[in-house]
C-alpha cells in the first residue's frame, strides 16, 4: 500500500524527476515491507546539500511509525543498501526526529548499490 501525506507532496512526486536509484530503493522498501507513507519528496532546499532539492531528486521522507518496529526496517535497509562504498559512514536510511515526528529519510547518490546485486533486485 502506498499513501501520500497530502496534495503538495503528491504534486512534488508528479512534477519532479527522481534519481533511478531512489526509485529502486523506495520500491524495494514497499515490496519488502508492504507499505509506505511518503511525507516529503522534492522541495526547496532547507540547507546546503539538501537532497530533496536536487535534480533529479535524491531524497525522500517516509513515515516511520506505520511500522511496528521501525528500527528493524532501518536496519534492513542498511543491511541491503550501501549509500556510497567510498563513504561507509553514510547510510541510505537516516532514522531521525524532526520537531516532534520520527521518520525515515531515504537518500542515494550515483554510487549507491544494492548489496545482493541489481539483477537480483528485480527478482525480489
Amino acid at each position: 500500500m502506498i499513501e501520500v501525506k497530502n496534495a503538495t507532496v503528491l504534486a512534488s512526486l508528479l512534477e519532479w524527476s527522481y534519481h533511478h536509484k531512489l526509485i529502486m530503493l523506495v520500491l524495494w522498501v514497499l515490496k519488502r515491507h508492504l507499505k509506505i507513507y511518503i511525507t516529503e519528496g522534492h522541495r526547496k532546499a532547507l540547507h546546503d546539500g539538501d537532497l530533496h532539492a536536487t535534480n533529479p531528486t535524491r531524497g525522500m521522507d517516509l513515515r516511520s511509525w506505520i511500522f511496528k518496529f521501525p528500527r528493524k526496517v532501518k536496519q534492513d535497509i542498511d543491511d541491503n543498501w550501501i549509500y556510497d562504498p567510498e563513504r561507509p559512514e553514510k547510510s541510505c536510511c537516516v532514522y531521525h526526529r524532526v520537531r516532534l515526528a520520527w521518520h525515515f529519510h531515504l537518500q542515494v547518490c550515483g554510487r549507491t548499490v544494492y548489496k545482493p546485486g541489481w539483477r537480483k533486485w528485480r527478482d525480489l
